[in-house]
């Protein structure tokens, strides 16, 4: 294990360790055996994410080539995106809401400190579209690979830019990195959640746990 290198100049270190304690194959104790560092760009500034994710200490077991990562990553940034989820959504609603330029909206966010550019702005714009549209969960491929994984891990988090706008809901598997679904909401409710599970329980695939924010 290597620990992450840090990045230069000023940012807030946080850590976070997968949250399993036994292995669900042979019931063994799980152990860290990975460190991950991650560098993001939030709208308070720069982030270190150290990662620590844990699998089977058995090493003849075959529950050891299930890696368990910590929840809380999926909270701060989607896969390999160096943005926050915040600055995603500024982005998106500063776009959407307030119909701003791509150039307008990069001069506040690097006024605000943040080291983006205007084309990263723009494609930052087109995930952020993506993501509501995250229907990944009911293709039969990604259907395929979490029953080959044997479950998977469901992160439920609701995202929202401010208190006046809409809630996205982004379920994803931990295990997999695999967002499945998006949708979004004008306010917060149980009853928005409803359709998201049924169609959890549409794909087939063992839920081995639920973790909500």
């Amino acid at each position: 294990m290597s620990m992450p290198r840090e990045p230069e100049g000023d940012h807030q270190a946080l850590e976070f360790t997968a949250h399993e304690e036994e292995c669900a194959v042979c019931g063994g104790s799980l152990q860290i055996t990975q460190w991950r560092g991650r560098a993001l760009w939030r709208l308070d500034g720069l982030h270190l994410l150290t990662l620590r994710d844990k699998r089977c200490a058995d090493h003849g077991c075959t529950g050891r080539t299930l890696v368990h990562r910590p929840p809380e990553e999926h909270c701060f940034a989607q896969k390999h995106d160096r943005l926050g989820l915040d600055v995603l959504f500024e982005i998106g609603e500063r776009r959407l809401r307030d119909d701003l330029s791509f150039a307008a909206i990069h001069a506040q966010l690097v006024e605000r400190g943040i080291d983006i550019t205007e084309r990263t702005v723009s494609n930052a714009f087109q995930r952020f579209l993506a993501l509501m549209r995250c229907r990944a969960g009911d293709t039969a491929k990604v259907q395929k690979k979490l029953r080959r994984r044997g479950g998977m891990v469901v992160l439920i988090d609701g995202v929202q830019f401010d208190d006046h706008s809409p809630v996205l809901y982004v379920v994803t598997d931990t295990l997999s990195h695999t967002t499945l679904f998006a949708e979004r909401h004008e306010v917060r409710s149980a009853a928005a959640l409803a359709p998201m599970l049924e169609r959890l329980k549409a794909m087939n695939v063992p839920i081995l746990a639920f973790v909500t924010d």
